[in-house]
């Protein structure tokens, strides 16, 4: 099993390296995807330390493992969401999915903050006892097993998730007729059916049917097969490992070790000319439809009503307006509203009914998304116009 393990930490580390270090990571998902595959490979590596009592040599390591845990499949969810919807810079909004980390961190921050000596007196006992090792209950809040259970309760719901958005984008590909985006599509599905069945699963039985099998061994085993299937599964598709995911995208020579040349700027200025002109499709579909009147009108269903795939939508609108399909869609509403109040809905009818006509779900959707576009709230903005133009 060392072996086994070995390879595995083995392969983790060289596949979250690749995933951080290469150039196109810093503007792709791909560093989402490093530090969760890095995450679990520093799991891995301290249940091992647990294990074999090793961690006792290096006490400030202890219960850290747990923390990578936390993390790991937040930043996974995020790496997902990125592939499908072209959102790779972080945003502030993230920080609320690591919640479950935060509250872990408050727990265990006393218990990281004692000596080295103090650590290795409250966990020594433990070594060598499943039910001990698994009750993380070092912390302030006292409670054995929590963490364990909000750790699979959490961790399951992130897969939930991704599962969600794999299903809601799994009609795209029969809008699309691209070999290369369905087998991304595949090996997205692999990796996420990788971490349910060998992660997921035998956690929540667990929990439902406390097993004896389900030891620290068990783990370290699953945790190793999961990472050693993740590269496999990576290296199977290096546009996945580079971070160049769809057909469209221009994949560099040799994964970008070799300056581009005619070829690839000619292939580029094609890509950047159909990207022009998909959104120039797009803008036209709803100056013509007016679609974006429709509260809760979705990326899919404009896939839909366009015949192009809802990722290919996401990433032409990131690529040249820098703002997700949401933030688009509201500045047509946006845009609508000011056009009404120009011409005196404000006289006649409430903010709320104005929000409703032009696509908002409610008046707090419409205050929030006008603000965030001209820096000022709706009625302030009717007062400026009222001010404007006084009725007589």
């Amino acid at each position: 099993m060392t072996y086994f393990t070995i390879v595995g930490i083995v392969c983790g580390l060289l596949t979250s390296f690749i995933l951080l270090g290469f150039p196109n990571s810093r503007k792709s998902p791909n560093w989402f995807l490093g530090l969760a595959v890095l995450g679990l490979t520093h799991s891995l590596l301290m249940s091992l330390l647990n294990l074999n009592g090793s961690a006792l040599e290096y006490p400030h390591l202890i219960r850290t493992g747990n923390l990578s845990v936390y993390l790991l499949f937040p930043f996974l969810y995020l790496f997902y969401k990125g592939v499908f919807k072209s959102e790779s810079r972080w945003k502030n909004h993230y920080f609320l999915l690591f919640i479950p980390a935060f509250i872990y961190l408050i727990d265990f921050l006393p218990f990281f903050l004692l000596s080295a000596d103090e650590k290795i007196a409250l966990f020594s006992p433990k070594i060598g006892d499943t039910s001990a090792l698994f009750s993380v209950d070092e912390g302030m809040f006292k409670l054995k097993n929590f963490h364990l259970i909000f750790r699979t309760v959490s961790s399951s719901f992130f897969l939930l998730l991704i599962g969600k958005i794999l299903y809601d984008f799994k009609d795209d590909f029969k809008i699309s007729n691209s070999k290369v985006d369905f087998s991304l599509f595949k090996k997205l599905g692999i990796l996420w059916l990788i971490l349910i069945i060998l992660l997921m699963v035998p956690a929540v039985m667990n929990l439902i049917i406390t097993t004896k099998s389900y030891t620290v061994s068990f783990l370290i085993i699953t945790l190793s097969l999961t990472l050693i299937l993740i590269t496999l599964n990576l290296l199977a598709y290096p546009r996945l490992l580079y971070g160049f995911y769809w057909e469209f995208e221009v994949v560099p020579q040799e994964a970008g070790l070799q300056n581009k040349n005619e070829e690839e700027s000619a292939d580029e200025f094609k890509n950047s000319l159909e990207e022009e002109r998909i959104f120039k499709e797009l803008t036209a579909y709803f100056s013509n439809h007016k679609s974006f009147l429709m509260a809760g009108y979705s990326i899919h269903k404009m896939a839909s009503d366009v015949n192009i795939p809802a990722y290919r939508i996401s990433y032409v609108i990131n690529k040249i307006k820098n703002q997700n399909f949401s933030a688009w869609i509201n500045s047509f509403r946006i845009d609508h509203f000011i056009s009404l109040v120009e011409n005196g809905a404000a006289e006649k009818y409430t903010l709320d009914s104005i929000a409703q006509d032009c696509g908002f779900r409610s008046r707090t959707t419409l205050i929030n998304s006008f603000k965030k576009e001209k820096g000022i709230t709706p009625g302030a903005f009717i007062k400026e116009m009222q001010a404007k133009n006084p009725i007589n």
